[in-house]
């Protein structure tokens, strides 16, 4: 099977089970449901100056969206016989679980619940900035459960994780394949996406994303955290510079320039350390919120010691195509 490159890419190959889909009704369904798809225009040229060439700037059009989900659906191998509804029907549930869409024919509570967040615009915009950034799929339940108080029958990690791989798969694209399509394909306002993918991968990115999550939250960003955030950001962009930048005068002022503002970031940190118990309680805060401990699942526990509220339903074969 062709590749395919995008965050709902266990969705779309779905559609293309159910055979009775064009690529353009997929595209217009995935459109439907805010997820990305490129502009239906195709790119115009780039005027350069006077006597010189016309460069046209490389984007992914919708011409080509559609081509690439043509070129996927011709390559899928369905098995003699494929009937995706009939469980006994060996053939077709091993090629469902190879495609990992087998939870969605199904219907999955946990799946089903995922895709009923589609439709809330407000949850459905907070999971797809906290998927990402840096935080733990208990961490992002709590949060949205906490928020718009909803039970752990209908918020809890295994409905985050079925809309990760569904609808927001991290994983599906690389950093510049997910600037490329937050820039080219999602409409509207993309700055709270933009800022939790390059947050830092620590407790304190984990923090700023969920503060930027809640429009602010109820209360002000704490001096320790922004400080620590414009440390690490900065070092980031280092990074960055000492990698992608050919040697010369304007990498080595980028370099001095984000290191002068890392070390006054550092700097304003310093002066807050030592018997400051605001800095250790805040520290304590962004720590606890961002819960780094290894999660465990529902399938992990006996029976006897599920959570209060979680669905008791059997098990056997539920995760052999989630996301891990």
């Amino acid at each position: 099977m062709i590749p395919l490159k995008h965050p709902s890419r266990h969705y779309i190959l779905y559609l293309l089970t159910r055979r009775s889909m064009s690529a353009e009704v997929i595209a217009a369904t995935l459109a439907e449901q805010g997820l990305p798809v490129p502009v239906h225009t195709e790119q115009p040229l780039k005027l350069k100056e006077k006597g010189k060439k016309r460069k046209p700037r490389r984007v992914d059009t919708y011409p080509e969206f559609i081509d690439h989900l043509r070129r996927v659906q011709r390559s899928l191998d369905f098995p003699p016989g494929f009937h995706p509804l009939r469980k006994n029907h060996e053939p077709s549930q091993v090629f469902l679980k190879r495609l990992g869409v087998a939870d969605f024919w199904r219907q999955d509570p946990f799946t089903m619940a995922a895709f009923e967040y589609l439709s809330d615009p407000h949850i459905c915009r907070m999971l797809k900035t906290m998927l990402l950034g840096p935080l733990g799929l208990l961490a992002i339940s709590r949060r949205l459960a906490e928020k718009f108080g909803l039970p752990a029958t209908a918020m809890n990690p295994q409905v985050i994780r079925a809309f990760a791989h569904y609808f927001w798969d991290y994983d599906a694209l690389d950093r510049a394949e997910w600037d490329r399509v937050l820039w080219d394909w999602v409409t509207g306002d993309t700055t709270d996406y933009h800022i939790a993918l390059k947050s830092p991968r620590s407790s304190v990115g984990a923090a700023m994303v969920l503060h930027i999550t809640d429009q602010g939250g109820s209360e002000s960003l704490k001096e320790v955290l922004t400080y620590r955030f414009g440390r690490d950001a900065n070092f980031m962009e280092i990074v960055r510079a000492t990698i992608g930048m050919s040697t010369g005068v304007a990498k080595a002022t980028t370099m001095m320039m984000h290191t002068q503002a890392m070390i006054q970031h550092q700097d304003q940190l310093d002066l807050r350390r030592g018997g400051s118990a605001e800095l250790l309680e805040e520290l304590r805060r962004i720590e606890a919120t961002y819960d780094p401990r290894k999660l465990t699942t529902v399938k992990d526990l006996p029976l006897h010691q599920l959570p209060p509220g979680y669905i008791d339903v059997e098990y056997e074969e539920m995760n052999d195509d989630s996301p891990q």
